[in-house]
């Protein structure tokens, strides 16, 4: 017997094909004695997610409050704090919020921190717009051997395997300020220029100067594979005697294989802007510059005072996780006697756990300036169709680091790893389990006898005479 199945599905937001395809085959051999049945499927996906994200609400004194305008005082941050002066917030960013908008951060106030300025007052951590993709390849196979010579013999061999390989692409363009306090040249080095809340607290309407915007990319790339084989048999001596037999191997592996972060940022953004009136719980987010030209941006090494202009990272990969398990059994039922089943068994089970990463060399995670002559353009491309796929305002093409020109650029094609002695981690779980049983099961019957001869009739009882 053969089966087999194909067909494309049109996915609209990637713009491709998802192909699927899967056949089965079976024979019988040697009159039925001899059986073979094999499966194989195949499928390729293609995905999109568009969307926005506010990762967690907070409220505004989570991070220390905003920066105050010119002449509200006590000034914060406070004169001389990273920059800070009677008129700037930080270096070369002026206070240029408004002491109405300020003031009305301030008054909000939660029941449970009446004396908490700001506590009332909640804004998205980090607002921000997503693109996200995937590539996801999957094919698994199944393969089983039957041999019955016999109707007291039955002995099998199963195998299966799958694989399921995964390039996930995420991008962001997100206001970073909001999620940070002064000790990253967060939030109080923002200026609130508007603002307007709900009945319960949560922002409407919002305009600022100084925020701090990245357009960051991830890129993550694993492959699970399982593997599995199973031995069974059964024989059946006489009808007194059987026994059966089990073993089985399976091994699990995920293979974190890359798992690379990169970002740009704009420092101190002037008419960042976020607007949920009318529109539900998505707003539309207003960088205040033009997020599609990489030349606004900023790659480079950090600056003394803790200021980020770009950046990687490997995310603790690539990884590795690895589960060998083994299973053995064996059970003999005996029927001793008529109504007497003597039933044994042992089985036996180990698992293996293995976890470990990689660590590259501190050389290896240093941010370097552009090379002479390179320009952003040259190691970025561009996210397009979020705005129209997406719509509340979302920009149809933003910058992003292109994570193949990026590593070309910075000769990061070939990282230099190293394992647990220079402190990356490995760990491991191994587990062993044996166990055997022996019962039995006697049936007791009970004849009981009974006369077939008739009870004499009863004696006659004196009648009374007239």
């Amino acid at each position: 017997m053969l089966t087999a199945t194909a067909r494309g599905i049109w996915n609209e937001l990637s713009k491709q094909v998802d192909p699927r395809a899967s056949m089965l085959v079976s024979k019988k051999f040697d009159d039925g004695r001899l059986g073979v049945l094999a499966s194989i499927a195949y499928q390729k996906r293609h995905l999109r997610e568009v969307g926005y994200s506010a990762v967690d609400i907070l409220s505004a004194n989570t991070n220390g409050l905003f920066c105050s305008p010119v002449g509200v005082t006590p000034f914060y941050p406070a004169v001389g704090t990273k920059g800070a002066t009677a008129s700037d917030c930080s270096t070369g960013n002026p206070r240029t919020g408004s002491a109405a908008a300020y003031n009305t951060i301030l008054g909000l106030r939660r029941a449970d921190l009446p004396n908490t300025p700001g506590s009332g007052a909640f804004f998205p951590r980090l607002p921000r717009y997503l693109d996200s993709e995937q590539d996801q390849e999957r094919i698994g196979g199944t393969f089983t051997v039957q041999l019955k010579p016999d109707e007291n013999i039955d002995i099998s061999v199963d195998l299966l395997y799958s694989r399921f390989d995964v390039e996930r692409r995420d991008n962001y363009i997100a206001g970073i300020s909001f999620g940070r306090s002064i000790a990253n040249n967060g939030q109080p080095m923002v200026s609130v220029r508007d603002v307007q809340f709900s009945d319960k607290g949560s922002l409407l309407y919002g305009l600022f100067g100084g925020v701090d915007v990245r357009s960051e990319g991830l890129l993550d790339h694993f492959v699970s594979t399982f593997k599995q084989a199973n031995f069974d048999l059964k024989h059946r001596f006489n009808d007194a005697l059987e026994p059966t037999m089990l073993v089985g191997r399976n091994q699990s592996v995920w293979d974190g294989r890359k798992r690379l972060q990169t970002f740009m940022d704009v420092i101190d953004s002037d008419n960042f802007s976020i607007d949920f009136r009318g529109k539900g719980s998505t707003p539309t987010l207003g960088f205040g510059f033009d997020v599609a030209n990489p030349a606004n941006f900023s790659y480079a090494p950090g600056l003394s005072d803790g200021t980020v202009l770009g950046g990687f990272s490997f995310q603790a990969k690539p990884s590795k996780n690895t589960t060998d398990n083994m299973t053995g059994e064996v059970n003999l039922g005996w029927t001793v006697a008529d109504g007497f089943t003597v039933k044994a068994g042992g089985q036996y089970r180990e698992s293996d756990f293995v976890s470990s990463f990689l660590r590259p060399y501190n050389a290896d995670t240093v941010v370097r300036a552009l090379p002479a002559g390179t320009t952003l353009a040259r190691i970025t491309r561009q996210i397009k169709g979020v705005g129209n796929l997406f719509g509340s305002g979302a920009p149809n093409a933003w910058a992003a680091i292109d994570p193949d020109r990026w590593a070309s650029t910075f000769d990061f094609d070939q990282v230099r790893y190293c394992g647990v002695e220079c402190g990356a981690g490995r760990s491991r779980v191994k587990e062993e389990v044996k166990d055997a049983y022996l019962s039995r099961t006697a049936i007791c019957r009970e004849t009981s006898r009974r006369s077939t001869s008739m009870p004499p009739p009863p004696m006659a009882l004196p009648t009374a005479s007239s």
